[in-house]
């Protein structure tokens, strides 16, 4: 509810609770080739409550909604026609009947933002809009769909029709203070004809995979206080400030950057008191851009990224692209490729899974020693998904396995014959570098069973670029295929949280056989084929390192892109036999958020908890699907150079001092 103090209404700040696990699977059609461009589309729902009986009136609603529709015509948005005519939510029901027909009307390719400004409260993590017929009575939380709309159902629904990006901006309450709610279902009894379920239609009640990019803004924080005026010309004071920041600053990080700005000028004019308001816009990908023209502007370098994902698409370089260039007009593309291959195509040409690390790694002793390089190959029959690494090993020494130094080929090959001896075959020796390595990357989906045998059920599927910690390392002889145990957490939540798995993704993870003793066990499976003697591939000498900033990975034409630089060093060189790209891949661990979780028994911080451990899963999102794209861009320039694309590795590691940029390390023979 909102208490008038003074001449302004206390409101608290609306969070955004539709924090959908947004594993950007995105919009598409490319059932075989590219179906070409279409949007994006841009689209604005406006409501504004004001005239509440019982409850307080808000005035200032009117003003607000006026003020919205002026900014968001001024972008050149499609505005919806305001429900019944004025804007006003009257009921549940007729909210759902007005956002059911517009819903159909939209799908991939579209952005959409929500504006609300009413009465609302925060209950079970999620927020709730107050319709106008809403009752003073104490209600019971078990129907509360009856009576009040939750806005994760509304963001369910859009997620259910693919569209690109939601921006939900609330000036509304966020607490129960005013609308008490009663836990318990003895003294009510549903009636037969309004029922949750049919308040509620199934469309918005959508469960599948989601590939929204999102943002949120909002007055304040959690169980804060923003203020309302009680005339109805003069809009409140966030919705003031929020279209203010937003005409000058559609870059939606750049507009959570100039909300404090905005708020010390009216303490500054005596307006309001320090403290009193504290806005903040929430965003993901934080560079979304909400003027239709600014998105055009950065239009070359996303249809060059798209033109990339393109010349080698696989179901992640898809979602990749999407979680960080949402609103470009390729979704549906996206959407039709995601839809017609569940699968990605099997790359038998791929390197194993240790070789790109530790070559990277053998990178400073190479170059300081000037010793040629060798990298071990493991069986020819292992076909782990291309460019497949490892990731956060124990120490380096266990990538010494894998390299060898030597002055000349003989020394090289000695080294191995030794190793290889030492393990007892090459097959064991490649087993035993795998469960040294400990966790590595997936770059295409990997179907995990709840044993170490094809005729074993699937368990589960691992996405594209999802980091999983590896264990036992089994070979079934009879069907030539190496078993790798993965070995989540015993609490399946925990797993899919850690590593960045959405429970659309990871389906059951819970089935997996637990070990005797042990953690929880899921196989993925690969194919091996028996092999005795040592094989290595000479690589040459460390030749040259390059860090390109993002700066420079953006102007492939300029003079200190990849490709000039590569040029460079090929003029330079007899012969380039390979590169490493490193870039900064750092899946999130959460572990410690989770169990402070555990401890907190007040519900308000438990609330702020669990808010700031999903913001956390989905920016991480947002990072590891840079890297994957930098990395692509990377190699797809070093091809442009005339680097061979079977000799380049690409190597996600932690690097936080390159940022968003790629290190390439180039080996071979001088001149």
């Amino acid at each position: 509810m909102k208490a008038l103090p003074s001449n302004f209404r206390g409101r608290i700040a609306a969070l955004f609770a539709a924090m959908l696990m947004i594993g950007l699977f995105i919009s598409p059609s490319i059932a075989g080739t590219p179906a070409g461009k279409d949007g994006p589309r841009y689209h604005a729902f406006l409501f504004a409550n004001s005239d509440y009986q019982p409850h307080d009136q808000i005035p200032s609603a009117k003003a607000d909604f006026n003020r919205m529709e002026q900014l968001f015509k001024k972008l050149g948005y499609d505005i919806w026609p305001p429900i019944d005519g004025d804007g006003q939510i009257r009921s549940v029901k007729r909210f759902y009947e007005y956002m059911s027909e517009a819903r159909d009307k939209l799908g991939p390719d579209d952005v959409v933002v929500i504006y609300y400004s009413g009465h609302g409260f925060f209950y079970g993590y999620q927020n709730w809009l107050v319709p106008l017929d809403y009752s003073r009575k104490e209600h019971n939380a078990q129907y509360l769909r009856e009576d009040a709309i939750g806005l994760m159902d509304v963001i369910k629904g859009l997620a259910a029709r693919r569209v690109d990006f939601v921006a939900v901006f609330l000036d509304a309450c966020r607490t129960t203070v005013s609308f008490p709610l009663r836990v318990g279902t003895a003294d009510k009894v549903a009636s037969p004809d309004l029922t949750a379920d049919m308040i509620v239609p199934p469309r918005f009640q959508y469960g599948g995979p989601s590939l929204l990019g999102e943002a949120f803004g909002v007055p304040a924080q959690v169980g804060s206080q923003a203020f309302g005026g009680s005339a109805d010309k003069v809009p409140s004071l966030f919705t003031g400030i929020l279209a203010q920041v937003l005409e000058g600053h559609t870059v939606l990080g750049d507009a959570d950057a100039q909300l404090p700005n905005a708020v010390q000028e009216l303490v500054d004019e005596g307006k309001i008191a320090q403290d009193t308001l504290n806005p903040w816009i929430w965003a993901r990908p934080a560079t979304f851009d909400l003027d239709p023209h600014g998105q055009s502007h950065a239009e070359s370098r996303t249809e060059r990224l798209w033109q990339q994902t393109l010349d080698r698409l696989s179901r992640g370089q898809v979602r990749s692209f999407l979680i960080l260039n949402p609103g470009t007009g390729r979704s549906k593309e996206a959407w039709a490729y995601l839809d017609t291959h569940p699968n990605d195509p099997v790359d038998d040409g791929g390197h194993s899974a240790v070789d790109a690390i530790a070559l990277d790694r053998s990178y400073e002793q190479a170059v300081g020693s000037g010793m040629l390089v060798a990298v071990a190959v493991p069986p020819p029959n292992i076909n782990f998904p291309r460019e497949t690494v490892v990731t956060e090993a124990d120490s380096r020494r266990d990538f010494g396995k894998v390299v060898v130094f030597g002055n000349n080929p003989a020394e090289i090959a000695a080294g191995f014959q030794e190793r290889y001896a030492q393990a007892g075959s090459r097959n064991k020796f490649t087993i035993d570098v795998l469960q040294d390595a400990k966790r590595v990357v997936a770059t295409r989906q990997l179907k995990l069973r709840n044993g170490p045998s094809f005729s074993s059920d699937i368990a589960a599927r691992i996405r594209p670029s999802t980091a999983f910690e590896i264990g036992d390392i089994k070979v079934d002889p009879k069907e030539d295929t190496l078993f790798m145990s993965v070995e989540p957490s015993t609490k399946s939540n925990d797993f899919m949280r850690g590593f960045g798995l959405e429970e659309h993704i990871i389906n059951n993870i819970s089935g997996g056989v637990p070990a005797a003793g042990g953690p929880l066990q899921n196989w993925a499976d690969t194919n091996v084929a028996p092999a005795a003697g040592p094989g290595f591939n000479i690589i040459g000498h460390a030749l040259k390192e390059v860090v390109f900033d993002q700066a420079a990975m953006d102007d492939p034409g300029g003079s200190v892109s990849i490709g000039s630089k590569t040029h460079e060093i090929v003029a330079d060189a007899k012969s380039i036999n390979w590169a490493t790209i490193a870039v900064n891949f750092s899946p999130v661990d959460i572990s410690e958020l989770e169990k402070e979780l555990s401890q907190i028994e007040d519900e308000a911080l438990r609330v702020k908890l669990r808010y700031k451990i999903a913001v956390t899963i989905q920016e991480n999102a947002e990072e590891l699907a840079a890297a994957d794209l930098t990395a692509r861009d990377a190699r797809s320039q070093l091809i442009g150079a005339g680097i061979d694309g079977t000799r380049i590795s690409i190597v996600k590691d932690r690097l936080p001092d390159i940022g968003r940029g790629a290190r390439i390390r180039y080996f071979g023979y001088p001149r």
